[in-house]
């Protein structure tokens, strides 16, 4: 019995490719805080288009919000970095959008972005904790 149950904790394991991309994550976080923390004005370092985009995710029509985050999506797509700047603008909207953008852009690979079990739908994956995303911060951090 505790052989099976061992092999059915093997097979649902796939910590190394998470912690990995977490850990990727974190170090992308720091470096960009500490390049935050180094530079006097940080909204002019952020290139224009994304710097932009950026500012409309705080518009209050909501339409043009949401146009504005689908853009921002296109543009940060392959370097998410940005994002992390976007995470200290004074405005919440644009916290808000751009913690959720972080959690879109990358999901867990243990579950592919489901938040269940790839072995049985009924328990939570155990690799983000039913998140599903490899971004383990909430917006409130």
């Amino acid at each position: 019995m505790s052989v099976i149950l061992v092999l059915c904790l093997v097979g649902q394991s796939s910590a190394a490719e998470v912690s990995h991309d977490r850990t990727d994550l974190v170090f992308g976080r720091g470096v960009e805080e500490f390049a935050m923390a180094a530079t006097t004005d940080p909204v002019r370092v952020i290139p224009e288009p994304i710097r932009g985009l950026m500012a409309r995710l705080g518009d209050p029509s909501w339409r043009r919000r949401d146009t504005a985050t689908r853009e921002l999506q296109a543009a940060v797509a392959s370097d998410s970095r940005w994002l992390f700047w976007g995470r200290h603008d004074p405005d919440p909207e644009v916290r808000l959008r751009c913690n959720a953008l972080l959690r879109r852009l990358h999901p867990c690979r243990g579950c592919r972005g489901t938040g269940q079990s790839r072995n049985w739908d009924a328990w939570p994956c155990w690799d983000c904790d039913g998140t599903a995303t490899a971004w383990p911060y909430s917006m409130w951090d």
